[in-house]
């Protein structure tokens, strides 16, 4: 039973931990096309 709060909380960590990873690269994206503009 405890199982299945472990994966469903592994599962939202790696989600959070993608969702950060892909803001983190559009703020990056965004930057770098104010410096090239």
């Amino acid at each position: 039973y405890g199982k299945i709060y472990y994966v469903i909380g592994k599962i939202t960590k790696i989600m959070h931990d993608v969702l950060v990873n892909i803001l983190l690269m559009i703020i990056y994206l965004l930057l770098f096309l104010n410096l090239c503009i």
